[in-house]
């Protein structure tokens, strides 16, 4: 008896058909890993882009940007390539998820800022119990119920399906490093300083678990951080 497979690209993911003569026997949806290792000459040429498209989940995307606080006196250059990051993330239709400051300003606040302007939805982590924030676009406040410097990052980096770091102090490399040790997917602009310009394009450790993406321009960051995204959600995040 005559068995023949052939691959079909249907909306929701590329499928494997099973014949026997003419008859369908089996017909399985491929997981994401094993359609990105058939490559594109067996799938109709399809871009990596396109193909991801298929396997991205029906909720948003979390995409964090992490940024320096106002008190290490960033540039208004530095600032409005945070705020457009946060444009960028709300042209994909992705949420924001930013560090809610309480006292001052920050390249993470600026990115909601920008998000909101395209009428994204922006979801703010904050330390501490109350939700009385600086920036007061945000839609949704979130207390930690525990202060800076670990507890609350954790909350906020957890939350996320990939990061992208623009300049940065120690909060912004803590929150690096929480993203590491997650195997959560981690961007960095670079030409913005701080941590992120030291560890675009390097591992935080000898383990090398997973590379800081290094990103030029904001539309570029926040395109790597949907695709790393979605096959973090399709392959690392179903496996743990």
């Amino acid at each position: 008896m005559k068995i023949k497979e052939k691959i079909e690209i249907r909306p929701n993911g590329i499928w494997s058909l099973v014949y026997e003569e003419d008859s369908l026997v089996e017909e399985n949806r491929l997981d994401l890993e094993t359609a990105i290792s058939m490559g594109q000459e067996k799938i109709e040429n399809m871009s990596k882009e396109q193909l991801l498209n298929l396997y991205k989940p029906k909720r948003k995307l979390q995409i964090g940007v992490m940024g320096s606080a106002a008190d290490t006196k960033y540039s208004s250059k530095i600032e409005q390539i945070a705020e457009q990051l946060g444009e960028e993330v709300a042209k994909r239709d992705a949420i924001l998820f930013f560090g809610a400051e309480k006292d001052y300003d920050s390249l993470s606040t600026a990115a909601c800022r920008g998000a909101k302007k395209y009428g994204g939805m922006t979801v703010g982590v904050t330390y501490g119990k109350g939700k009385n924030i600086y920036e007061k676009s945000a839609d949704v406040i979130i207390t930690s119920m525990a202060e800076r410097g670990g507890p609350r990052e954790s909350v906020l980096v957890g939350s996320c399906d990939a990061i992208i770091g623009v300049s940065g102090g120690s909060g912004t490399l803590t929150e690096f490093v929480i993203a590491y040790q997650a195997n959560i997917p981690m961007i960095a602009m670079t030409g913005t300083g701080g941590w992120s310009e030291r560890i675009a394009d390097q591992y935080i450790d000898a383990r090398k678990r997973r590379k800081v993406i290094a990103a030029k321009t904001p539309e570029k960051a926040v395109k790597i951080a949907e695709q790393e995204a979605i096959i973090y959600i399709n392959i690392i995040e179903q496996k743990m």
